[in-house]
């Protein structure tokens, strides 16, 4: 499978987890819309569960129909510098055998200033550019491909931050903080999830 059908299923499945969200403006993660499974507990089939969390990243999973693997993906939310959530990042393996080892998905608010794109850097490195790709009611999403390098640094680094505008007030550039505690250990067991 190449890199645009694995990615557009993982966005189907990102696209329904957060179709639970009711919260118009942002798609922020409550505690009555996701559950964490307990040992005795059951996710009904379309259900959002947290399975695991490593620090600051959890694993987020979508229970599948019988005979089916759940997927799931890592997760965080992102704060301003006020502690405000302002966005959300699912990031899930690829493995078309390219150099793109996994994608993420980015979700920021509505009136976002989307000609402005999603400025990303880790721990003071390098810039990259992320394009929107679309919004709906839950909030604005840009696609991110994450090489071998990206997940090399991700794992050694300590934060990465995402800069965006607001379509209110395009001088006004927000922050979002990135915490990477936890990162590989929560990478780790994602892949060991995605190959049992």
């Amino acid at each position: 499978m190449d890199f645009k059908k694995k990615f557009c299923l993982a966005l189907i499945y990102f696209l329904a987890s957060i179709s639970q969200f009711s919260v118009p403006s942002y798609a922020a993660e409550s505690s009555n819309t996701l559950k964490k499974l307990s040992k005795n507990s059951v996710a009904l089939v379309g259900d959002t569960y947290f399975l695991a969390q490593y620090d600051d990243w959890s694993i987020k999973c979508i229970k599948a129909p019988d005979g089916q693997t759940d997927p799931c993906q890592l997760y965080q939310q992102l704060f301003d510098i006020n502690s405000n959530p302002v966005a959300d990042i699912h990031i899930f393996i690829l493995s078309d055998g390219g150099n793109t080892q996994a994608g993420a998905s980015l979700m920021t608010p509505l009136e976002t200033l989307l000609t402005e794109n999603i400025l990303f850097s880790i721990d003071n490195g390098p810039i990259k550019i992320y394009e929107f790709s679309f919004c709906n009611i839950s909030g604005c999403v840009a696609r991110m491909r994450l090489t071998e390098d990206d997940l090399s640094n991700l794992k050694l680094g300590n934060w990465a931050q995402a800069k965006i505008y607001s379509a209110r007030n395009p001088n006004l550039e927000v922050t979002a903080s990135l915490s990477l505690k936890g990162f590989t250990a929560a990478l780790k067991s994602l892949n060991k999830i995605i190959l049992e």
